[in-house]
């Protein structure tokens, strides 16, 4: 019910009957009325003219007009404003026409009660007034639809599609014509169970993935999909997002840190080997020293003075190859690729391929030899950056690592949107995607921060593999 009263246009030249209209309305409880009262048609469309009319009680017989003819000449002047006829004969015919050319009711006059009169008043003014509303809402959801940048399908019960927005036209390269009444399993490359999905979802209302489709050059792409039940109606919303490039670029990461893996193992095991030939070498080497100095040592005085010279000359050959044999195994050793400097690698390829500045900073020893932690850290540290890369909103990252307790740190902090509250806690958010496996997996745990203005901040930490190794001895 409305706070402001319902502003009422009677057309009635016979005033007695209109005096009995007004004091029945008046007397109304539950609604004010607001009744401007005129005796013939062209005075009543210049009250229409000046606005203000929630509704029409209209005589159709007046001094300048009659018949159906007065209702089509204030129809026609205000189409969005309801009219309700009063007549003086129970002529259904005549109901009949009238209510099929716009009229909302037709009235016999002597036959209604003043109070039944109101409510059918209200109630017609309220049901329009809902029609208006909806008819705004409608359109709104309309443009939405039409406009939004993401593709949109509207589909029914059965997964028929009824509508399409050009976004979805131009992901799916069909005009709106063939998407109309095609099934979303004809639309898009869906798994066998496709059918037991969409009836769990029609009894559980929950329906989200990934899908393919073939795009406009021919080439199958990949998709992600969600379905929200009776959106707009009885219609449920099904929204698409292209996901191929992202995806592509995902298996590109991740064939290129199995390439690194594979690569730094190889060198890894070269440099072991090579490291221990020289080891072995330099070994001989010194033992013959050894054995030439304690011969020229026991050699007798007598012996000759040219070949003691020779044997000192190959004495003094030995120790220079021997160290230098010291000098190159000690190069080789400081040659390995430590795990800071495979990290900073990491960090200088991301911002060369997104052009995303990223900063690492390190409080860590950077020594080599032993088990690198650049095997655990460079495949998290490469997930986490194509993460905020997807998120698409920071433009600078920093990454900080540091030892605390025995426990490897790392934290990546970004400059872009913080994230909800929600997010930050749910553990299937889009920045914790494909880390937090890794970093459990690992034996390590994390948290996500964020402060508007402030951006996000990841940080995780690792049991350091020392103090793991430390425990296994007995």
């Amino acid at each position: 019910m409305q706070n402001h009263p319902i502003r009422v246009l009677l057309i009635e030249d016979n005033l007695a009957h209109a005096r009995a209209i007004g004091e029945g309305l008046c007397a109304n409880l539950y609604d004010r009325f607001d009744l401007v009262c005129t005796e013939r048609l062209a005075s009543g469309l210049e009250i229409l003219g000046r606005g203000r009319i929630d509704l029409i009680l209209l005589d159709l017989n007046l001094p300048d007009s009659a018949g159906l003819a007065t209702f089509e000449r204030f129809h026609r002047a205000a189409p969005q404003i309801p009219i309700v006829i009063m007549t003086g004969v129970d002529d259904p015919t005549l109901g009949q026409h009238a209510v099929a050319s716009g009229a909302k009711d037709v009235l016999v006059k002597g036959q209604i009660e003043p109070s039944l009169l109101a409510r059918v008043i209200q109630h017609i003014v309220e049901k329009q007034r809902m029609e208006a509303a909806s008819r705004a809402s409608s359109r709104s959801y309309g443009s939405v639809f039409d406009h939004a940048l993401d593709a949109m399908l509207l589909v029914d019960d059965q997964a028929r599609c009824l509508a399409a927005n050009s976004a979805a036209s131009r992901l799916l390269d069909r005009p709106f014509q063939k998407l109309r009444g095609s099934l979303l399993s004809e639309t898009l490359i869906t798994t066998d169970d496709w059918p037991q999905r969409w009836e769990g979802w029609r009894a559980q209302g929950l329906l989200e993935g990934q899908a393919q489709f073939v795009n406009a050059d021919g080439r199958v792409g990949d998709l992600e999909f969600s379905i929200t039940p009776d959106c707009i109606g009885s219609c449920h919303l099904v929204i698409l997002r292209d996901v191929t490039a992202r995806k592509r670029g995902e298996d590109r990461v991740k064939s290129a840190c199995e390439q690194w893996r594979a690569l730094a193992a190889g060198r890894e095991e070269s440099l072991n080997q090579l490291h221990k030939g020289w080891k072995e070498l330099s070994s001989s080497i010194r033992r013959a020293t050894q054995d030439l100095e304690s011969c020229l040592s026991d050699a007798p005085s007598d012996v000759d003075k040219a070949l003691r010279r020779r044997w000192e000359s190959t004495l003094q050959s030995l120790r220079q190859t021997g160290r230098a044999l010291d000098v190159a195994t000690e190069d080789a050793e400081a040659s390995r690729l430590t795990a800071i400097e495979a990290l900073r690698t990491q960090a200088r390829d991301f911002e060369k391929r997104t052009g995303i500045q990223c900063v690492l900073s390190s409080e860590l020893r950077e020594k080599s030899g032993g088990v690198s932690p650049a095997t655990r850290l460079c495949p998290i540290l490469e997930r986490a950056l194509s993460n905020v890369a997807i998120q698409g909103s920071a433009t600078a990252i920093e990454v900080r690592l540091r030892r605390e307790s025995g426990k490897l740190v790392m934290e990546i902090q970004d400059n872009g949107q913080s994230l909800s509250e929600s997010q930050l806690t749910d553990a299937r958010s889009s920045r914790l995607s494909g880390v937090r496996e890794q970093v459990l997996r690992f034996g390590g745990d994390l948290t996500l921060q964020g402060a508007p203005g402030r951006g996000t901040t990841l940080r995780l930490w690792l049991p350091s593999e020392s103090r793991k190794a430390s425990r296994k001895q007995p």
